[in-house]
């Protein structure tokens, strides 16, 4: 009995990550792939990344669910487009709110031309504002930190929030 719970624990651990899994809650989504573009619309069977990554488009008016299994999962309201990674990852190029939370693990976060974070246990929330300004909250868990190219990271404690807009291109 025990040999057979550490062979399930070991294969389970050693296993390639899952995911993520896209549900559409409103609204619809385009997932492309390099099989192809799926379209996914709300009441549709959650479609799990098939692809290392994939790049999704969401409208306005659409609320997309994405969930790396036991790690992490996140919200997504309005129109954005981005990229999303097996390895939980995503790449934002375009968004209105995205709601993150991770409970296990670590996931890369990369805001267009703006910075990217690395989040570990906690949540937050990222919007977008007028003239290219995007919002983080950090909703509890650890700190954040914001990093830039060029300037050294700057922290978001938890409860707390930062404005920044996107890094002019040379």
């Amino acid at each position: 009995m025990l040999r057979a719970l550490v062979l399930a624990v070991t294969l389970a651990l050693g296993a390639p990550p899952s995911g993520p899994v896209v549900r559409v809650a409103s609204g619809a989504a385009h997932l492309l792939e390099t099989r192809g573009v799926r379209t996914l619309e709300r009441g549709a069977p959650p479609a799990e990344l098939a692809d290392a990554v994939g790049w999704l488009e969401t409208g306005a008016g659409s609320e997309v669910e994405l969930v790396w299994r036991g790690l992490a999962s996140a919200t997504v309201r309005g129109p954005a487009a981005l990229q999303l990674a097996r390895e939980p990852g995503l790449w934002i190029d375009e968004i209105g709110v995205l709601e993150l939370e991770v409970r296990r693990g670590k996931l890369a976060l990369a805001v267009a031309d703006a910075g990217s974070f690395e989040v570990s246990a906690g949540a937050l929330q990222l919007r977008s504002l007028p003239d290219g300004v995007f919002e983080v909250l950090n909703r509890g868990g650890t700190p954040l930190e914001l990093r830039r190219v060029g300037e050294l990271p700057v922290a978001i404690p938890a409860g707390q929030r930062l404005r920044f807009r996107a890094v002019p291109r040379s």
